[in-house]
């Protein structure tokens, strides 16, 4: 059915992009508020795309919106075309919305001045206050976000004490910049008011030109952000008014005023329409072999599975593992066992993340999928040769070969429908921090990926095609032992069989272990993990005065308006020798795995036992073992990166019948342990208000307005929501801020895409760069001067139904072969804290310290030590690097012993005592009791 507005002419809006982490929010609330019946048409360029004749250029649209972006505007560099709108005269004229850098752009113009901020206001909340006029016009309070190092002026003669009444000649225009006229002021910034003292009571925060015939206007704050209000968003809608309304009267372009003005009408229309008759969407039958890339007729690989009830056998997931040897070889262990425990130990709401474990196993046929930054080719290795397959025919692009890959590995409807486990086979593996960056066309400079010396030889994406798996469902208490392997049944009925029988000893196997001569039991377990210990460690230890200087040099980038928050990381290593009692730790690909139980029985490897004692101190929801290709990682990663469901029919936003694929992403920022030395068990309402600081709610903020961003950019208007915000979550140790992004991805608003493109043009995870995310990254890869390797990359799946699920890696060990040199395993531990205009130096360091203990004991208790901040590694050799020469206001440094590393006081901090930032290690058993933060 053909529309009755087909012929109407559609406004057509330019956005000019200066390379922000939140363009397609603006872009989002443009088409969404804006709410022309026949569509908002907008058009992106970029501040240094190449115009020639940019007035002529300007003529195909009926407004710019200048947006906002890192950087100042007084170097032409940072604004790019902006600075031309300015000078636009006569017919060329056309209306124009400054948003943030471009309204700091519009006053530079005009007169005025744009100087830094004392204390820079990024995610910062506060209240506007306006003149009820212009493109405030009838609007009441409204609550902004703030996101800037600067401020503009325009000469104002403001008290330089604080003052409780308002200035007469706030609203005026002054003498310095004659055209502008004065909008809305933040006057937030009192004395009393946390974090902002040092800055002006009063902000400017919108101005217009004061003649209405060059329809200039701008506005400091962010009206797309989440923690925006209504009215906030209004102020963009209250423009576009103005902005036809000028068109109508002033545009030198009749025809074209007279098209939009049938399109108000017809606007008008459909509202009325919209009021007295009910939605009545035309909605098409799909054929069930409807082509879709997560939906093929062609499927060739079959399901089949066999079911372990709780009545017959409750097996834990390292007794399944020791049962069936897989660690013998590479396997890849997604477990999250313990925070299911955790959960059923209480009624309350839980946070469902940790209902299932999956265990894939790797075998010496497993396809093995490998891509390093920079190649034009990716490997295929099966049964033990590679081959190379070109990526130009996949849009020289790893994530295209990837969704082609998938939509080429489906499983067959037939055995499909009846799949209620998260993984049933497909792609496990890991990507990067490196392979990250390049999504964001940020390519690393230090030759690779490696934490280690020999940088030549690791992937920055590798999967595993796994066929066959064993996934626990913790809630049900069921064990599935699945394949997708082709005439796998005796795997399938002898796995089976032996998962259930009912004779074994008991359900952690502790007895059958011993009976084969293997580690079973926790004690035995450390007895190994201090045999491998026992030798001596060399441990490279981050130097607290270079890192210091790091966290001045963000601070430095922050406060010139360059990013909003960066994420500083650094790393510790441990050098263990790999020859202990005789026995020398072969490489994992020379290891060959056991037969599953049906002949052999091998013995757990050290990595194995180190696994096993880090998921009991670190009891997480994304918890992983991983042996694959050159890679031994040990994940207790908390936070969940991003997921996705199996693809359905079901009704878009648009009231169209599609397929449809909802995305979830998971953001944690803002962590409180719930008791430390001498103080009493935190309370809820305690971890509350700590959390509910600025600093914290910026932080958290940041990412999510961030990460909405990234889901627009894919999922188009209208389909990204979020569903929690800010929430407060229980967990055995810690309190949590998190918030929970949501986007619906449709064939018929975006028949190409599928969640592996959302996964791509999110990457790398926003908790872990900053904000601008393209900026940060740039500028973080200048400080940090050392790839981050697998930390801070992702780890999970991509599954033949069409699900994945991927968790962050942090709070996380890794090695890679032969990485240690001279007969060791060299271990890497990552860690780190988002930096803002209102961190401290001691705060950082601290939170980073906290962090890095969390994995970091892995290594302690085996040694005698009175140190109580940190027990069991004073003795260890520390081999700390200097101090980076970079940083010119780096002291000399040194080494530091780990005691002086970890005996750290009580160092005050910009938070309340208690407050350990985001991060900090966690055992959730999501108790389930949650708060959120005020008002939105």
């Amino acid at each position: 059915m053909s529309s009755p507005y087909a012929g109407a002419a559609r406004p057509r809006i330019l956005f000019i992009d200066a390379y922000d982490s939140f363009s397609n929010n603006i872009i989002s609330l443009l088409k969404t508020e804006l709410e022309e019946i026949v569509g908002i048409e907008v058009t992106i360029i970029q501040i240094d795309s190449d115009i020639s004749d940019f007035p002529k250029f300007l003529k195909d649209f009926d407004a710019v919106v200048a947006g906002p972006g890192p950087g100042d505007p007084n170097d032409p560099k940072d604004v790019g075309l902006m600075r031309r709108l300015w000078s636009l005269q006569g017919v060329d004229l056309l209306p124009v919305l400054g948003i943030c850098l471009g309204f700091q752009s519009l006053v530079l113009a005009f007169g005025g001045k744009v100087e830094p901020l004392p204390d820079p206001r990024h995610g910062i909340e506060t209240y506007v206050d306006h003149n009820n006029d212009s493109i405030f016009h009838g609007l009441g309070e409204i609550q902004t976000v703030q996101y800037h190092s600067l401020h503009a002026s325009l000469g104002h003669a403001l008290p330089p004490e604080p003052v409780r009444e308002y200035p007469a000649n706030l609203f005026q225009r002054t003498t310095t910049c004659p055209e502008l006229e004065p909008l809305a002021w933040d006057t937030t910034d009192t004395p009393t008011a946390v974090g902002y003292s040092r800055n002006p009571q009063f902000i400017l925060m919108a101005v217009s030109h004061a003649d209405w015939k060059k329809p200039f206007y701008g506005i400091q704050f962010h009206p797309e952000s989440i923690s925006s209000s209504e009215q906030a968003q209004k102020v963009v809608k209250t423009w576009w008014s103005i902005a036809k309304r000028w068109i109508q009267e002033c545009s030198s372009n009749r025809e074209r005023a007279r098209e939009l003005k049938e399109n108000e009408a017809l606007c008008a229309t459909e509202e009325i329409l919209r009021r007295i008759l009910p939605p009545s969407p035309d909605l098409p039958i799909l054929d069930r072999d409807f082509e879709h890339p997560f939906i093929r007729s062609d499927s060739t690989l079959r399901y089949r599975r066999r079911l372990i009830e709780c009545s017959q056998r409750i097996l834990t997931v390292p007794a399944i593992c020791d049962l069936l040897g897989v660690y013998g070889g590479q396997c890849i262990v997604l477990d999250s066992e313990l925070q299911a425990l955790q959960d059923a130990a209480t009624n309350e709401e839980a946070a469902n993340t940790g209902t299932h474990s999956i265990v894939g196993i790797i075998e010496h046929d497993t396809m093995r999928i490998e891509y390093k930054v920079g190649s034009s080719k990716v490997k295929i290795v099966e049964n033990g040769s590679a081959q190379f397959e070109d990526l130009i025919d996949y849009e020289s692009s790893i994530f295209t070969f990837l969704k082609d890959f998938m939509s080429r590995h489906k499983v067959h409807q037939d055995t499909s429908g009846f799949i209620n486990v998260p993984f049933c086979g497909g792609l496990m593996g890991y990507i990067t921090y490196e392979g990250c960056l390049e999504t964001i066309g940020v390519h690393g400079r230090h030759g690779g990926s490696s934490a280690g010396p020999s940088p030549g030889h690791q992937p920055d994406i590798c999967f595993a095609f796994v066929e066959r798996s064993i996934v626990v469902d913790h809630q049900r208490k069921s064990t599935y032992v699945q394949t997708i392997k082709a005439r796998d049944y005796e795997w399938l009925e002898n796995t089976h069989r032996l998962l259930s029988q009912p004779d074994l000893p008991s359900p952690h196997c502790f007895e059958l272990m011993q009976t084969y001569g293997l580690c079973g039991r926790p004690e035995q377990h450390q007895e190994k993990v201090v045999q491998y210990l026992s030798p001596g460690l060399r441990a490279g230890l981050p130097n607290k005065d270079a890192y210091l200087a790091k966290i001045r040099a963000c601070q430095r980038i922050i406060r010139a308006g360059h990013s909003y928050e960066l994420c500083l990381t650094t790393r510790a290593t441990i050098g263990v020798p790999t020859s202990y009692h005789g026995m020398v730790l072969e490489p994992c690909e020379k290891r060959a795995a056991s037969r599953f139980g049906l002949s052999k029985w091998t013995t757990p490897p050290i990595e194995w036992s180190l696994y096993l004692r880090l998921r009991n101190l670190n009891p997480a929801p994304f918890s992983a073992y991983v042996r694959l290709g050159h890679l031994t990682l040990l994940s207790t990663s908390p936070e969940r990166f991003m997921s996705w469901g199996r693809p359905h029919n079901d009704i878009d936003c648009g009231g169209k019948l599609g397929i449809v694929q909802k995305c979830q992403f998971r953001p944690i920022k803002g962590t409180v342990k719930k008791s430390s030395q001498g103080r009493s068990k935190m309370s809820l309402q305690d971890a509350t208000r700590i959390l509910n600081t600025p600093k914290e709610r910026a932080e958290n903020l940041m990412i999510v307005d961030l990460i909405r961003h990234d889901l627009h950019g894919v999922l188009g208007a209208g389909n990204v929501n979020v569903s929690e915000l800010m929430v407060v979550e229980e967990y055995a140790t810690v309190f949590q801020l998190v918030s929970v992004i949501e986007g619906t991805l449709s064939s018929t608003l975006a028949p190409d895409k599928t969640p592996i493109d959302v996964l791509g043009a999110s990457l790398p995870p926003g908790s872990m760069t900053g904000a601008p995310k393209l900026r940060s990254c740039q500028l973080l890869q200048d400080i940090e001067q050392k790839p981050r390797s697998v930390y801070s990359g992702v780890l999970g799946y991509m599954c033949c139904t069409g699900r994945g699920d991927f968790s962050v890696v942090i709070r996380s060990i890794y090695k890679w072969d032969a990485d240690g040199g001279d007969g060791a395993d060299e271990w890497n531990i990552g860690a780190g804290g988002a930096v803002t205009g209102l961190s401290t130096e001691e705060g950082e360091w601290e939170e980073m310290v906290m962090k890095l203990r969390s994995t970091l004991r892995l290594f302690e208790g085996h040694m005698e030590s009175e140190d109580e901040h940190w027990t069991g590694l004073r003795n260890v050799q520390s081999n700390s690097p200097p101090v980076d020469p970079s940083f010119p206001d780096d002291p000399n440094g040194g080494t530091y012993a780990l005691a002086d590393i970890y005996n750290v006081g009580a160092a005050q901090r910009h938070m309340p005592e208690g407050d350990l930032s985001d991060h900090v290690p966690d055992a959730p058993t999501a108790f389930g009791r949650r708060t959120t933060h005020g008002p939105r």
